[in-house]
């Protein structure tokens, strides 16, 4: 039986980042005990056959969905996460396929079986600065909720045994059906999260009503305290050649290490100014 499952999805205009994100898995040998399944979102032939040529042991898994609607909200990203959880009844654990992975993900694992679920805060930012104001007003957010922070839907565990947990992806799918929730008129990715939006609204919705807690852990995006066990967010054009991966990786880690320093010491001269 399969104990956990990592899943992420793509097209063609991100084939380059994917490949990236199964090399990270290798290096790590996660595919050892955790089955990598892949969904085609609209990749090349030509790409297809180099990923699976590249990727062939029997834990990475090629899957076809037909996106039918608007592949920019991520109304497939909940449907494919549920039934995930109901085919197999094990952890899921959604990443983007920007995601490059530094160290065993035991840990998340360990979490979501304990918690039922893993979902990290993403970005310092409060909850309605990229909230449409009518998924406010479709979904009645209280007020105080909109003061918290986003939480991320590129990278979320569930376990299906968890009935609350169960429920809340549910009620995700469903509503991210509905255009005038998930993306209403006027909508765009500067002023609304789509998906993360639901979910972010839900997760806060179900632990209000004390049915599970959430973690206090954050992405590397604006935190001087980011999660060791990846990198998020590392696009790679599909021009780039697979040898000049190290490079890539480098560039990264440069990118991410400055970002940190940059924030700590902003954190560090406004404490200062306070002391004064």
């Amino acid at each position: 039986m399969t104990s956990s499952i990592i899943v992420t999805a793509t097209n063609d205009k991100y084939y380059r980042t994917l490949y990236q994100f199964l090399l990270s898995i290798k290096r790590h040998h996660i595919e050892k005990t955790t089955k990598i399944l892949i969904y085609d979102l609209g990749l090349s032939q030509d790409q297809l056959t180099i990923l699976k040529k590249n990727f062939k042991t029997p834990f990475f898994q090629f899957r076809n969905y037909k996106v039918t609607g608007d592949i920019q909200t991520f109304y497939w990203k909940p449907i494919i996460i549920l039934t995930l959880l109901k085919e197999f009844n094990t952890p899921i654990l959604w990443l983007d396929s920007g995601t490059v992975i530094l160290k065993s993900l035991d840990p998340i694992f360990t979490q979501v079986k304990h918690t039922g679920l893993y979902t990290p805060n993403a970005g310092s930012g409060q909850f309605s600065d990229r909230l449409h104001p009518d998924t406010i007003k479709y979904l009645k957010i209280p007020p105080e909720f909109l003061k918290k922070r986003n939480r991320a839907g590129g990278y979320c565990s569930f376990d299906p045994k968890n009935n609350h947990v169960l429920d809340l992806v549910k009620e995700w799918t469903k509503l991210s059906q509905i255009p005038d929730c998930i993306a209403p008129k006027g909508a765009s990715s500067k002023n609304h999260r789509y998906d993360q939006a639901l979910l972010t609204y839900l997760l806060y919705h179900y632990e209000s009503k004390g049915e599970f807690r959430l973690t206090t852990d954050e992405l590397d995006i604006s935190s001087i305290a980011p999660i060791p066990y990846t990198r998020t967010r590392n696009k790679v054009p599909n021009y780039m050649p697979i040898w000049a991966d190290p490079l890539v990786r480098a560039y990264y880690w440069t990118y991410h290490y400055i970002d940190i320093s940059l924030l700590q010491i902003k954190k560090y001269k406004k404490n200062l100014k306070y002391r004064i």
